[in-house]
């Protein structure tokens, strides 16, 4: 939600994560951004615009310390 309330601001990954590529999708499938370090967030913008309120969709790998391949849907 991010709405400027502080909370929940940014959609990120938290964790010892050293390797990550995290993709989200609108609802028709077209990719609205893209993180690839472990410290970046997503601020609902896409090309520098608010997105819409709706249904999001993310594709996420990564590797932990371990060097433990991680995916999530």
């Amino acid at each position: 939600s991010p709405n400027g309330d502080g909370q929940n601001d940014l959609f990120k990954v938290n964790g010892d994560i050293d390797d990550l590529h995290c993709y989200i999708f609108n609802r028709w499938g077209e990719p609205v951004a893209h993180m690839d370090l472990p410290k970046q967030g997503w601020d609902g913008r896409a090309n520098g615009l608010e997105c819409s309120t709706g249904v999001y969709f993310y594709y996420l790998t990564a590797k932990d310390k371990n060097g433990k391949e991680i995916t999530i849907k």
